[in-house]
This record gives structure tokens, C-alpha cells and sequence, in this order.
């Protein structure tokens, strides 16, 4: 039988608790800069938000999906948050990018909050092309 150290066992899950929030927090800006960023003109893939921490836009006729998410490891708990856009294939979500976040701000491979969205669409755009590639799927012209 487990023994149990209440207090450390307390303050350890108060501690995954402040963590999972401040990500939410930070979940929560983040999506909503990349809301305002792929809403622009030169961008123009008209998102529509689906509810917290979700919204959809259409992409050359292609329906996708971006999800903020918070991963969890059974070792060191709450771990970085994950801003991923994914697309539906066969009744199965296909992950096209993924940029991981932290609480402060720091976002992917050396971004911050106040400077990552039109990167993220640049870098998404690149990935979606490769992706149709390797899966034979062709844009729809509408």
C-alpha cells in the first residue's frame, strides 16, 4: 500500500493546477491572435469559432480544424500546451501542425505570443501543401 505524504501530494497538485490554468490562460490568447491573424484580408480563410479553444476555416475548399490542447505526461504531470490544426480524413483527424506553447509566452521554435501568428499561417500553408501531396488529395476549385 502507497503511503502518502498529504501535504507535499497537496501542494504537488495545487502546483499542476496553477500550470494547467496559466496554459489556459495562455491557450486562450494564443487563439485568439491566430483568430485575428487568419481573419485578414491577405490571409482571408474566413475562421468561425466552434467554441473555447477551437475554431474551423476553410482552406481551399478543405475544411480544418485549430484546437488548443494541454499535454500531460505521467511523469512530470502538465507539461506545454499545443496549438495543433488538424483536417478530417476517412472520419479520422489528420494532424497537419502542431506548435507547442508554454505559460510565458514562448511559442514553437522561437516565436512569442505578440509575433507567431503570420508565421504559424506561413509555416501551415508549406505544410498542407506537402501534406495534400503525400496523401493524393486535390484542392477544390469553389
Amino acid at each position: 500500500m502507497r503511503q502518502f505524504n498529504i501535504p507535499q501530494e497537496l501542494q504537488s497538485l495545487s502546483n499542476q493546477r496553477t500550470r494547467f490554468n496559466a496554459l489556459k490562460m495562455k491557450a486562450a490568447e494564443n487563439l485568439e491572435k491566430l483568430h485575428l491573424a487568419f481573419s485578414q484580408e491577405e490571409i482571408g480563410c474566413e475562421p468561425s469559432v466552434l467554441g473555447i479553444g477551437i475554431f474551423e476555416f476553410t482552406f481551399y475548399g478543405v475544411l480544418f480544424f485549430v484546437k488548443t490542447e494541454i499535454a500531460i505526461d505521467s511523469t512530470a504531470g502538465v507539461r506545454d500546451g499545443e496549438m495543433n490544426i488538424y483536417t478530417t480524413l476517412k472520419d479520422e483527424d489528420e494532424l497537419v501542425l502542431s506548435y507547442s506553447f508554454d505559460a510565458i509566452g514562448n511559442i514553437g521554435d522561437g516565436y512569442t505570443s505578440d509575433n507567431f501568428s503570420k508565421c504559424y499561417y506561413v509555416d501551415f500553408y508549406g505544410k498542407v501543401i506537402t501534406f495534400f501531396q503525400e496523401k493524393e488529395i486535390k484542392f477544390s476549385l469553389k
